[in-house]
């Protein structure tokens, strides 16, 4: 999973780097630049290359480190109790941005910032199954927007590329952390879709 996400990572960077972009772009006026204030939940250390290349997008956007914008970059090692605690401490301080991956920091800060008007974008993060979005990701609503991970897609993929290969497998077992928020939604795409037949062990 990790290999294919970094194959990804310009793409993600770019993506986010046009939202943070637009976000931030608003606030301009002809008096002295602001020094912007980037909150970062990082709740993985192996996504870090993807907050190293939204930074990098972000100095392309004109967004230097020191004179325009400063980030705080926190990791949480899957620590949901950290996530909030985090996301408090900015929500606190009074980030004009919180980005955050993957899906569970996400949801986590969403909470929080519930009620305020600070914006979060979210990177690598899964939709199904939460409220990260309204709607969509192309009308996501409220202050939250980012770009989304294809975890179920990948899934069945995986699962149907298992079966082309060894097609006379009789069982498969998957190993998932039950109380992820991504299990269900992952789990329901291929037992919706039919793909083992009876032969899903969990």
């Amino acid at each position: 999973m990790a290999v294919i996400f970094y194959g990804k990572t310009c793409l993600c960077r770019l993506a986010v780097g046009m939202i943070v972009f637009a976000l931030l772009a608003t606030g301009c006026s002809d008096k002295a630049p602001k020094m912007y204030q980037v909150g970062v939940i990082c709740g993985l250390d192996h996504f870090l290359p993807l907050v190293d290349g939204f930074k990098s997008r972000m100095t392309e956007l004109g967004y230097l480190q020191g004179e325009t914008i400063v980030y705080d970059i926190q990791t949480t090692n899957a620590d949901p109790v950290a996530d909030r605690q985090i996301a408090e401490m900015f929500v606190k301080k009074g980030v004009d941005l919180i980005l955050t991956t993957p899906t569970q920091a996400s949801i986590t800060t969403q909470a929080v910032i519930q009620g305020t008007d600070i914006p979060m974008v979210f990177a690598n993060a899964a939709i199904e199954g939460n409220r990260l979005v309204k709607k969509s990701i192309a009308e996501p609503g409220g202050n939250t927007t980012g770009v989304r991970y294809p975890g179920p897609e990948k899934v069945c993929k995986t699962l149907e590329l298992l079966l082309e290969f060894v097609p006379d497998v009789k069982r498969v077992w998957v190993g998932y952390e039950k109380n992820y928020p991504t299990v269900d939604p992952h789990i329901g795409c291929f037992a919706a879709a039919g793909i083992l037949q009876g032969r899903f062990v969990g």
